[in-house]
């Protein structure tokens, strides 16, 4: 007689190891709302794309040949930093990471995001600049002291 051993583990568990954290996986049986996303470059330059409200602003820009900037891709690099124009978008899940969020809330009040980790709730505008990155934030924090 054979006896197999079987070693498990709960399957919720197997996934959520396998995925990012906190990260929202898309449904592809829900009817998402596709919002307008403009983004406007340092030189004044727009384009406009269409983005579900279950994806992340970074991964719609890709697709729809924005050149952002980004690195991590997890918002804890800073390097795809934007200044929120117009709209909402939700990043709610970056207000749960302590102290390895790269935005402070005062810096998101005055709107500024990472695409690589906000998903649009309506129409919104987006200015950013390839050479921001963590540099833009640093400068916000030493003219919001003065």
């Amino acid at each position: 007689m054979s006896a197999v051993v079987r070693i498990s583990m709960p399957r919720r568990a197997f996934v959520a190891s396998l995925t990012v954290p906190n990260r929202r996986r898309a449904n592809i049986f829900a009817m998402a709302t596709t919002f307008k996303v403009t983004f406007v470059n340092k030189e004044g330059q727009e384009k406009t794309i269409d983005c579900r409200d279950d994806d992340y602003i970074l991964d719609a820009a890709d697709a729809g040949g924005v050149d952002l900037p980004a690195s991590c891709r997890g918002g804890v690099c800073g390097s795809c930093v934007s200044k929120l124009v117009s709209g909402e978008v939700d990043q709610s899940w970056l207000c749960e990471l302590d102290d390895g969020n790269v935005l402070t809330s005062e810096q998101m009040a005055a709107g500024f995001i990472l695409p690589c980790s906000a998903m649009p709730k309506t129409d919104v505008k987006i200015q950013y600049s390839n050479d921001w990155g963590v540099s833009v934030l640093e400068q916000w924090k030493h003219t919001a002291r003065a």
